[in-house]
């Protein structure tokens, strides 16, 4: 896997394995991490049994676009399966520990997955600490759901954002209030 602080590539999957199945199940695995071009590469290598490769997706459209290490391992050509987390083991994972939702990655998002699977999606935002004032949170708010559309002139993954996918998987109270007021205003909640 990844390293613990890549939270994506560590911190999740391992969430997901520690909570979203038996406890003997996680102790059963020889976990290492290692990094994520590091992980690709040692199953691409035969090194190890399985590696957290993924991608990133826009929950409300269901876009999907393999990760690097993702394109790295689907061209070796080797033989893969592409494992299903399963959506009860996303639901016990948020239950007890990160917040994740269940997505599913429709079929042949990735060279060689013929069936959809389940995954953890971490659904990303901006953040601030409860004392950030809220009208600047506000303000950054209605500057990222007015201007959503042209993220995609300036990075590939821009194209994979929306406006009703800055709110998926969030509920008002865990929003900051100047962004609750943005988000209001625009009709997104």
């Amino acid at each position: 896997m990844g390293r613990i602080p890549q939270a994506i590539w560590g911190y999740e999957p391992d969430a997901l394995l520690r909570c979203g199945y038996s406890d003997d199940f996680y102790k059963s695995l020889s976990i290492q991490y290692v990094g994520t071009g590091e992980a690709a590469t040692a199953l691409v290598n035969g090194q190890v049994d399985a590696a957290t490769i993924g991608g990133y997706m826009d929950p409300v459209s269901g876009k999907f676009s393999p990760a690097p290490q993702t394109v790295e391992v689907v061209a070796s050509g080797r033989d893969l399966h592409h494992l299903d987390w399963t959506e009860a083991a996303v639901k016990n994972t948020a239950a007890k520990d990160i917040q994740l939702i269940p997505f599913s990655v429709p079929a042949n998002s990735v060279e060689g997955q013929t069936a959809p699977i389940f995954i953890g999606a971490d659904t990303h935002g901006l953040f601030a600490h409860p004392d950030f004032p809220e009208e600047y949170a506000y303000i950054l708010a209605k500057a990222m759901i007015e201007n959503i559309d042209a993220f995609a002139q300036y990075h590939a993954l821009g194209a994979l954002m929306s406006r009703e996918g800055l709110i998926k998987g969030w509920s008002p109270e865990q929003i900051h209030p100047g962004a609750l007021r943005a988000y209001k205003e625009a009709g997104l909640l």
